[in-house]
């Protein structure tokens, strides 16, 4: 009989002193967690292809003169393989291709790719083949963030775009 009796108050024990450490890990994890401070929220702004639309508006509306604008979002939507690809899609601008196919200069409205100016984020871009032709071939569409064609003077610039001003900003 005492036998049992002392099994009993080892049963007890135990399950008293697992109930004990239960119950110590339960308020100490609520101590932590009443420790640490909130975390702050991140906000995710998805705009789509109104907020493209809406870009390049805007830069047609704050503008002085005449200007188209291609931003990332519409250069993303189509698989061009370079740059001079993406901007013939703006109005009043074609292409010349390489004997391969391959987009490599800009001629815009009717004036040669030697007669216009290609800025990259707002700075002079230098042809590198004896004439003012820049060569869009070396520059992939995927790396740009927006792409401004000035098809008038501005006097912000500089005096070389006889035909237009291409303007190319990254991110």
């Amino acid at each position: 009989m005492q036998h049992i009796t002392k099994r009993r108050s080892h049963a007890a024990y135990y399950l008293g002193a697992s109930l004990s450490a239960l119950a110590l890990a339960a308020v100490a994890g609520t101590a932590i967690a009443q420790d640490t401070p909130p975390a702050e929220s991140q906000v995710v702004v998805v705009t789509g292809i109104r907020g493209s639309l809406q870009k390049a508006m805007n830069v047609k509306k704050n503008a002085v003169g005449v200007v188209d604008a291609i931003s990332s979002e519409d250069i993303g939507k189509f698989p061009d393989s370079n740059l001079a690809a993406a901007v013939q899609r703006i109005p009043g601008v074609t292409i010349s291709r390489t004997s391969t196919g391959k987009a490599s200069q800009v001629t815009i409205r009717g004036f040669g790719p030697s007669f216009n100016e290609t800025l990259l984020d707002g700075r002079q871009a230098s042809a590198g083949n004896g004439n003012r032709s820049f060569d869009f071939s070396g520059v992939g569409a995927d790396f740009v963030g927006e792409v401004d064609v000035l098809k008038t003077p501005d006097a912000s610039l500089s005096s070389g775009a006889i035909g237009a001003t291409i303007n190319i900003k990254y991110p």
